[in-house]
């Protein structure tokens, strides 16, 4: 019987043949062969309650969170409120983001209001209300990103509807219009694409 290290708080036991006793054609495990195995029994169960309170402990902040009656350390309740910190930014930021519209690769020459202009108008939408911004380049060879915002949700989702308009104007046929994420949703977006194998065609 041999100790095997699969993780950081997992271990594993695998049989071992044991050398045959003086005397005794049968294998069996020598005293001291004994005590090993039951202080790995004894570890193994020790491995097994370590990982159960320490699943326990990183659930205990959403518990407290369902059950506001219940009573908490302090330390768990520190976490809680980091939670619930955490949860409202990320809802504010969605809502924002919301009503904003992301334009990529639109000429930098061409002044900011003109560009916005020329959008709302070939999407059809000349009348609508919507402030423009251009962000800093990430590259030196990439075009600023421009991030458009309404006043109201709706009006992002037509012009996200409408984006394929563009191709009819001349200057910003290139353009690509996406609608805006926060940070959480562009990671869930990469775990989440579909895996692609690669191609046997020369």
């Amino acid at each position: 019987m041999a100790l095997q290290a699969t993780s950081a708080r997992s271990v594993v036991l695998t049989d071992l043949s044991l050398p045959p006793q003086p005397g005794n054609t049968l294998l069996s495990p020598s005293p001291v062969g004994s005590q090993v195995l039951n202080d790995l029994e004894i570890l193994r169960a020790r491995m097994h309650k370590m990982e159960y309170e320490m699943s326990l402990r990183n659930i205990q902040p959403i518990a407290c969170l369902l059950n506001p009656g219940a009573a908490c350390e302090p330390a768990t309740l520190e976490k809680v409120s980091i939670l619930i910190e955490t949860i409202a930014v990320e809802i504010c930021q969605r809502t924002e983001c919301r009503r904003q519209v992301l334009v990529f690769n639109a000429p930098d020459r061409i002044p900011l209001e003109h560009v916005k202009t020329t959008i709302l108008t070939a999407c059809g939408m000349p009348n609508t209300t919507c402030t423009a911004r251009r962000l800093r380049k990430l590259k030196l060879y990439m075009r600023c990103l421009i991030i458009l915002q309404s006043q109201d949700e709706n009006d992002a989702v037509r012009l996200l509807t409408s984006k394929a308009l563009l191709f009819f104007t001349e200057k910003f046929r290139t353009i690509t219009v996406k609608a805006a994420r926060t940070r959480m949703q562009r990671q869930l977006t990469k775990k989440l694409l579909p895996f692609a194998p690669p191609s046997d065609a020369p």
